[in-house]
């Protein structure tokens, strides 16, 4: 036990690494319902480890709590290749090194400049996270999930600011908090004679100033909420979203209608609230909806889905396989795409968005002519092989505009502020 003990006195930045899994909702069960209150504690115990220390054990501690948090956190997402052997651990193998990759940068950056510059310390911590957070959004292999802001989704008065700051103001304001928590507690290395001692450290009124700002922000939140609940001026548009619990990857052909069937049954029930739009999910209609109605060729499941829409009389919004044409070796070829399509009150297919950002490796193989035996290996653990969209399209229902962000893509904020700026408000399917 003492031994035990004294590891963990040494080593407590190791707590980071837990505290990085418990600031996430990766699993299903109690201690994780408190990730929103954890995720602004969690990087202190590693924020209060490296300060002043050299850079080759920052280096050092940095990588060996980004792995292990990164594992604990993220480590479900292997089991999307579990139906392979070895697949689990190939994902991990590519996944968890990368992101402890940009989670090292940022910490030996942050360090390392505040070395250089102590008194800008308290900024130059976040200023660098988000620098880095905005790297990790762009590009073929983007991968922006991890964004410590995005644990913040439940505190809802609080996350009005990304209306101004966007997501990555709230990843500074969380940053700078542990930052300037974990300062002030390594101001305490003698220990504290009393209440005294706190309010007159240097590091108290800082503390405080951070926390007054989370706490004015969360403020002007309730009051901007509460502004727009009793406004009552602007347009309402009803929408019944259904969700059924199907698995699409499991022989769509052999279930496709027994689907179709159980999304039916669902959507009569959520009409009994007489909603103006329907919803349905990424994965409901697996077909090619969109390219047999302009090429006339519907199949019987079209046929039920769009008579069942027309029946109704209320415009659906759904997901669907679509296609696109693409010059290849001077021939043109049919491409997939991850689709989400809408169809008329009247039954009419009236126009597809393709997905722009697709989940690299998972829906699409980057730089596959360098790496054929990869993608195969990623084909055989279930992956697609779409085409990303071009461009994002605004429906219209009701004389109302917005955009529809796909699954993975409702990560990227530059997505969601295009969107907004091109319509009057967005889903996410």
């Amino acid at each position: 036990m003492n031994k035990l003990i004294l590891f963990l006195k040494n080593n407590y930045y190791l707590l980071t690494a837990v505290l990085m899994f418990l600031s996430f909702p990766s699993y299903d069960f109690m201690l994780l319902k408190l990730f929103p209150v954890v995720a602004w504690f969690s990087l202190i115990p590693l924020f209060s480890y490296v300060s002043g220390k050299s850079l080759k054990d920052v280096f050092f501690v940095t990588f060996i709590t980004g792995l292990a948090g990164n594992l604990f956190a993220y480590g479900w997402i292997g089991n999307f290749g579990a139906k392979v052997p070895g697949g689990y651990i190939v994902i991990l193998l590519f996944l968890i090194p990368s992101l402890t990759a940009f989670f090292t940068i940022k910490i030996i950056v942050s360090e390392y400049l505040s070395q250089k510059f102590p008194q800008y310390k308290l900024f130059i911590y976040p200023s660098v996270w988000i620098i880095i957070d905005y790297v990790q959004s762009i590009g073929f292999l983007a991968f922006p999930w991890t964004y410590i802001g995005y644990s913040q989704y439940p505190f809802t008065p609080f996350i009005q600011a990304v209306s101004v700051t966007g997501i990555l103001g709230i990843n500074f304001i969380i940053v700078m908090f542990n930052k300037t928590f974990s300062e002030f507690i390594n101001s305490f290395d003698n220990g504290i004679a009393g209440l005294r001692d706190i309010l007159n450290n240097r590091y108290f009124s800082r503390a405080a100033a951070v926390f007054l700002l989370v706490a004015a922000i969360t403020v002007s939140g309730f009051v901007r909420l509460s502004g727009e609940h009793n406004a009552g001026n602007g347009r309402i548009l009803k929408v019944a979203l259904v969700q059924s619990c199907i698995s699409p990857w499991e022989n769509w052909s052999g279930n496709r209608f027994r689907y179709l069937s159980e999304l039916m049954h669902y959507t009569k029930g959520a009409l009994q609230s007489n909603p103006d739009f329907i919803i349905w999910s990424e994965s409901a209609t697996l077909e090619l909806i969109s390219f047999r109605a302009l090429t006339g060729d519907r199949d019987s499941f079209d046929e039920q889905l769009l008579g069942f829409v027309k029946e109704n009389g209320r415009p659906l919004l759904t997901g669907e396989i679509g296609l696109t044409v693409k010059k290849d070796r001077g021939h043109l070829k049919y491409y997939p795409q991850n689709n989400a399509v809408m169809i008329s009150g009247a039954g009419e297919v009236l126009q597809t968005y393709p997905k722009i950002n697709l989940v690299p490796f998972g829906e699409w193989f980057p730089y596959e002519k360098w790496f054929v035996p990869v993608k195969r290996l990623v084909e055989s653990f279930g992956g697609s092989d779409f085409v990303p969209g071009s461009k994002p399209e605004l429906f219209k229902v009701d004389g109302l505009k917005f955009g529809s962000l796909i699954c993975y893509e409702g990560i990227f904020f530059g997505s969601a502020e295009n969107t907004v700026k091109w319509g009057l408000t967005f889903w996410l399917i």
